[in-house]
């Protein structure tokens, strides 16, 4: 089947295949009420599990619970986590972890308190696209570690995340004579210095592309939302 919801249209589109959770540890905001979203989703030929969780508590002090637990990266270097407000309502934290990327969804609840969703998936390296389905422009070395595609009310979608060698600067520059040069508007293009992330978004009549690089000088992961709208 294909997952029709709301929520996958996010930053980040990541879940978890439907066996234990395994390593690495990931935990639920203490106190909150944990469900699972489905018994059997397959995306992309993989089978999924996925959790929902809502909380009493604000959305800041479970943003602080996951910034504190994920205050260092493997690497030891902090921090261990990076996060965007790029799809309000949405706050979105992720976290690379043992080849796991894990990724927590929040926004504010109606009582004060807040929910959201939990997910995590192995990065399948290598991973080729489907036949069939354009590929995502990207620079030379660079590999696929995911990819999903998405049907929602009014518009599919497709995620990749990409991986390579080359400076996070490199990579942006990339981007945005790619879609300048093709004639997409540039609709943003936002630095969050702190987080060594960078926010690309672009629209072409019906098409809409989202971008969030993070990296360094020696590498750079990429998500690359596409958003094909049924109508204009």
């Amino acid at each position: 089947m294909r997952l029709e919801a709301p929520f996958i249209l996010s930053v980040v589109f990541c879940l978890l295949p439907a066996m234990a959770w395994g390593k690495p540890d990931f935990p639920a905001p203490p106190d909150a009420r944990v469900e699972k979203v489905g018994d059997s989703v397959s995306i992309s030929g993989n089978n999924m599990y996925i959790r929902q969780f809502s909380s009493g508590k604000p959305m800041d002090r479970v943003s602080r619970f996951y910034h504190r637990r994920w205050a260092r990266g493997e690497n030891g270097k902090e921090p261990g986590y990076v996060e965007s407000d790029a799809m309000t309502p949405w706050h979105i934290i992720s976290r690379v972890e043992d080849e796991y990327l894990m990724t927590v969804q929040i926004q504010p609840a109606d009582n004060g308190g807040s929910w959201g969703y939990l997910a995590m998936s192995k990065l399948e390296k290598g991973k080729s696209l489907p036949d069939g389905v354009p590929e995502v422009p990207r620079m030379s070395d660079s590999r696929v570690l995911h990819q999903m595609d998405t049907v929602d009310s009014g518009q599919k979608g497709q995620t990749l995340l990409l991986s390579n060698p080359h400076s996070l600067a490199s990579n942006v520059n990339y981007y945005r004579r790619h879609y300048q040069k093709h004639g997409w508007r540039e609709d943003m293009n936002q630095p969050i210095q702190r987080a060594r992330m960078h926010i690309l978004a672009f629209t072409n009549g019906r098409y809409k592309i989202n971008i969030m690089l993070t990296g360094d000088q020696n590498e750079t992961q990429i998500v690359v939302n596409r958003i094909v709208h049924d109508i204009l």
